[in-house]
């Protein structure tokens, strides 16, 4: 399932992304670009925008709530999504590339020193550069996980 989200949905985008779900996101992207890119790529078009919803031909799911907790709980339920674990931070927060698994010497001078001495497994995304591990963050995903489930 992979989703396009408007303007307005940007913490929600990051926080799908973070599950391990492939969603574009671009806050300056104009309403006909979302709409095409979603045709072409077969996405669904996560919206706050009630037009959307009315155009034939689209897949749309209307965000009808507020706040990051209940929007993620209504597309989970909605979309009968499965949060797998094993999928945490396997795509860029940032551009939604999916990460590489890399060797830890390959960050030893790009990582504080207590991450790099404290952690083992690091992922790299190949688009941005980004470096990805699975510090205390890792805990406040878990924790969301269990809310949405709870």
């Amino acid at each position: 399932m992979k989703f396009i989200a408007d303007s307005m949905l940007g913490s929600l985008a990051k926080w799908l992304r973070i599950f391990g779900f492939d969603v574009l996101y671009e806050p300056t992207w104009k309403k006909e670009e979302m709409i095409n890119l979603s045709l072409r790529e077969d996405r669904i078009i996560l919206t706050r925008d009630t037009g959307l919803t009315k155009k034939i031909g689209l897949k749309v799911v209307f965000v009808k709530e507020d706040g990051l907790e209940k929007q993620l709980k209504q597309i989970v339920k909605q979309l009968s999504l499965t949060i797998d674990e094993s999928m945490i931070f396997v795509r860029c927060t940032i551009c939604n590339t999916l990460s590489k698994i890399v060797p830890k010497e390959e960050v030893k001078n790009r990582v504080p020193p207590y991450v790099y001495s404290t952690q083992n497994e690091f992922r790299i995304c190949p688009k941005c550069n980004r470096i990805y591990w699975p510090g205390t963050h890792l805990e406040n995903v878990k924790k969301m996980i269990e809310v949405l489930e709870g």
